[in-house]
């Protein structure tokens, strides 16, 4: 596992994540989640978030429910 720095254009980046998908239900934690796995060039997720799941650009997987 790897933990990504908070840094000045992380938080830039989730404040362009949170204005796109605000209205799918993500905050500010989510959209820094966002910004970094873009950063990173990650496109999948395992998450019980329903908003995560709601953003197109990513594949979210529910390890909770099955035929996600």
């Amino acid at each position: 596992m790897q933990v990504d720095e908070l840094t000045l254009d992380l938080a830039r980046g989730a404040v362009d994540e949170l204005s796109k998908y605000s209205h799918l239900g993500i905050g500010g934690r989510d959209a820094t989640l966002l910004a970094s796995m873009r950063r990173r060039q990650v496109d999948r997720i395992m998450t019980h978030d329903e908003a995560l799941m709601r953003v197109p650009e990513i594949k979210a997987v529910d390890p909770v429910r099955r035929g996600r």
